[in-house]
């Protein structure tokens, strides 16, 4: 799921809100903590959730589904919803093969 997000001022920081029905899908509750990681390279920002400390593995597979994130531009992403929409039913048949 890909969703466009402001960035807002909260006393001297910033912060990126989730939409509450996000973080339910998500299960993301408040003061829980997410592990983020910066690819300066890529000029990518993931969050992860964790359950018990940080691991590599959760890192590296936040980096990836961030980078392909990233790559898509919110044009493609009202192409693809529109494509996936007009095209529902052949969808659904092509699930079933």
């Amino acid at each position: 799921m890909i969703q466009m997000q402001k960035v807002v001022k909260v006393g001297n920081s910033l912060a990126v809100t989730l939409d509450s029905k996000q973080a339910a899908l998500m299960n993301i509750k408040v003061g829980q903590e997410l592990a983020m990681v910066y690819k300066a390279d890529k000029g990518v920002i993931s969050l992860s959730q964790t359950k018990a400390g940080l691991s590599g593995e959760v890192v590296r597979k936040s980096e990836k589904a961030a980078v392909l994130a990233g790559k898509i531009t919110p044009e493609l992403k009202q192409w693809t919803d529109r494509f996936l929409l007009e095209n529902d039913e052949a969808m659904k048949k092509l699930a079933d093969l």
